[in-house]
């Protein structure tokens, strides 16, 4: 498997944690080196103090617009720490539509009182993403070199749909358009579309972002899990876990919905069990591949892995389920979906996921 070196969950690198945040004023150079740690949300401590992180960081971008209106960013050096500065505070809010989302955080808690809006909890929501989207492209400005900031406004873009239930065409495939650009772009991609009931694994967006995921300048799925890595000095969650986990999730998703769409309708079974039977058997490998790093000691602090467990035997139902359509026409019933929206499959979407640092593991470069 290619070395993942600019993955979406991989958006900054990880560093030290400081001191408290009370002990400074809000400036980029005190909080960046424990911002991973702030969107830790597995953590009922961080949680809570998800809203304090939030402003914080609204202070720091409007800090630093004030400077650039003061004509006090000059240097080639000071705009690229301007850019970062406005890259991690939209991407606080990005996480904090996904912590709504997902059901880390409830509504109140961050929408409430409005700080961007006039409106409501939807009008809020909505006024967040439009908020990071301007302070991105101000960091696009002043960085072009920078593409992950491409790829934070097209998250923010993607969340304004969800927000408003409805996705465009352009926007689908724009997502996998720059999937299939950059290993950045694949891991957004498969992220943003985490949840099947927005975005079933029949849909076409979803077999396109298959096709892109699984070619031979990705994951290369035709070996049914990833290929042994040569031993080397460094470890990393992104490309030995979070990689094949959620490839795993997105094959396992599209196996679902065939064997959900044959048991609709038994005509087209002939068609839909064997691709549903592949997708699964694939999804198996790389989960496999997936918990066995995670059960290494140098990987072992990845913060999902007592989801793993539950992943695999509810995976494990889903092919016997395949395999028993196949052989004899029937089958027993398909696990519960509603799986989906629960802690034990989200975790692994969680930025803590990806930025927990061990005693072996590296933080990513960008």
């Amino acid at each position: 498997m290619p070395r993942f070196r600019l993955l979406a969950p991989a958006l900054f690198a990880l560093s030290a944690a400081c001191g408290p945040a009370e002990e400074a004023p809000p400036s980029f150079a005190t909080d960046q080196p424990r911002f991973f740690q702030g969107l830790n949300l597995l953590s009922d401590d961080t949680r809570t103090a998800f809203p304090d992180f939030e402003r914080r960081w609204d202070r720091i971008a409007q800090d630093t617009l004030a400077r650039l209106e003061a004509g006090e960013v000059v240097e080639e050096k000071e705009q690229k720490a301007a850019a970062q500065a406005l890259l991690y505070a939209a991407f606080a809010l990005v996480a904090g539509q996904h912590a709504i989302e997902d059901g880390y955080l409830r509504p109140e808690q961050l929408l409430r009182p409005a700080r961007y809006s006039k409106g409501d909890d939807v009008d809020e929501q909505r006024a967040r993403m439009q908020r990071a989207r301007e302070w991105l492209k101000h960091a696009a400005d002043l960085d072009p070199s920078d593409d992950r900031i491409a790829t934070v406004i097209r998250s923010c873009t993607f969340n304004l749909q969800t927000i408003d239930s409805m996705y465009t065409a352009d926007v689908l495939l724009d997502l996998n358009s720059a999937a299939s650009q950059s290993w950045f772009g694949t891991f957004t991609a498969i992220m943003l579309v985490r949840d099947p009931n927005l975005h079933p694994g029949y849909a076409p967006h979803i077999e396109q972002l298959l096709g892109v995921a699984c070619g031979t300048s990705r994951f290369n799925c035709a070996g049914g899990g990833p290929a042994p890595e040569p031993p080397t000095g460094e470890r990393w969650l992104t490309k030995e876990v979070m990689g094949p986990l959620l490839l795993s999730d997105l094959l396992t998703k599209r196996g679902e919905s065939q064997l959900q769409r044959a048991d609709l309708n038994p005509a087209m079974a002939g068609v839909l069990l064997p691709e549903a039977v592949g997708r699964l058997k694939a999804a198996q490998g790389y989960l496999t591949a997936a918990q066995k790093a995670a059960a290494d000691p140098a990987l072992a602090h990845f913060p999902a892995k007592s989801r793993l467990p539950e992943r695999t035997e509810r995976l494990k139902l889903l092919v016997d389920a395949a395999a028993a359509r196949q052989a004899t026409g029937t089958g027993p019933e398909l696990p519960d979906p509603a799986y989906y929206k629960t802690h034990g499959y989200l975790d692994a979407y969680q930025c803590v996921a990806c930025h927990t640092a061990g005693p072996t593991t590296q933080s990513l470069p960008r």
